[in-house]
């Protein structure tokens, strides 16, 4: 976990009639009570830290009894704290031998939030990892990002209401087999499904169940005009609904 409890800052040095044109370092507890807060760490981040550990210790055994362990996190080489304008230099440097052009050190955390949101993070745990004052202000903040969000939710909507109208009451095309104990119901539209019979009746109520129970799971197909059809001496077509 990362414990935010302090924070550091070179700030106007004041004497004691309030004035004064000097800067000092002053670590201080953070302004709002929000402010103070607890992040959980990503794993990469924590081996990240272990890596960096162990430069400090390569650090302590260079300088000696120089070194001073601070028990800061981001140090210079004799183990003391690195103040904000220097920091800034390191990261505009970083930034320089990256190629990637000028962004404010706040830019890492709007990066941080938005790709957040992205990722479909609630936002009232959102607004308390950022130290937010309300989720109000998060949402204000960062609603460019939410409308952009449901605009590409909403399009998984569309595949739902893009589909065709499933047709109801079809006729479907039965054809009967006379047979020697019966009769034989091919639907053909139902990949040949086929029912054999005593009565005709009876046929075409065990195929229609058949096909309620697979038109559960699949889209219907088109019936098959009586006039594409070609039967046999002997059989005909009976049209059942759907």
């Amino acid at each position: 976990m990362l414990n935010i409890r302090r924070t550091l800052n070179r700030l106007p040095k004041v004497d004691y009639n309030g004035i004064g044109d000097s800067t000092e370092i002053v670590i201080q507890e953070p302004k709002t009570k929000n402010s103070v807060r607890s992040i959980p760490l990503m794993q990469v981040i924590i081996k990240e830290l272990q890596q960096w550990r162990n430069v400090q210790f390569a650090d302590a055994r260079t300088a000696g009894a120089v070194y001073d362990d601070s028990g800061f996190i981001v140090t210079n080489q004799i183990g003391g704290y690195i103040e904000p304008r220097t920091f800034k230099d390191y990261y505009d440097e970083i930034l320089e031998a990256s190629g990637l052009g000028h962004y404010t050190f706040h830019a890492l955390r709007h990066t941080f939030a938005t790709r957040a949101l992205e990722q479909g993070m609630d936002s009232k745990t959102l607004f308390t990892l950022l130290g937010h004052y309300s989720v109000s202000f998060t949402l204000d903040t960062y609603t460019h990002i939410l409308d952009s969000q449901k605009h590409e939710e909403m399009k998984l909507m569309e595949v739902l209401f893009s589909m065709p109208t499933v047709p109801q009451n079809q006729l479907y095309p039965v054809v009967v087999i006379p047979a020697l104990n019966g009769f034989i119901l091919n639907a053909v539209d139902f990949d040949d499904l086929t029912v054999e019979a005593d009565n005709i009746q009876y046929g075409i109520s065990c195929i229609q169940s058949t096909i309620v129970q697979k038109l559960t799971s699949c889209y219907p197909p088109s019936p098959t005009p009586t006039n594409e059809l070609v039967l046999n001496i002997g059989e005909f077509v009976v049209m059942i609904n759907i």
